[in-house]
């Protein structure tokens, strides 16, 4: 099965901070907005840092 939708792929080379994932949804949201069409899924993304504290991490994530 194909998925056709775009990766947003954002890379930190610091620990991971809650804004972080404010930025990547700003860069999702201008995907969807200004790149993908109708026949396109939504686009996801994918968050990678140097180090994570998992509390924060997932707190910050979860609304995501």
């Amino acid at each position: 099965m194909k998925v056709k939708s775009y990766v947003v792929v954002e890379l930190k080379t610091t620990e991971f901070k809650p804004e972080y994932a404010g930025q990547l949804n700003f860069y999702l949201s201008a995907v969807d907005e200004y790149v993908k069409d109708e026949n396109d899924n939504p686009t996801f993304g994918i968050l990678l840092c140097k180090e994570k504290d998992k509390i924060t991490a997932e707190l910050s994530l979860k609304e995501y």
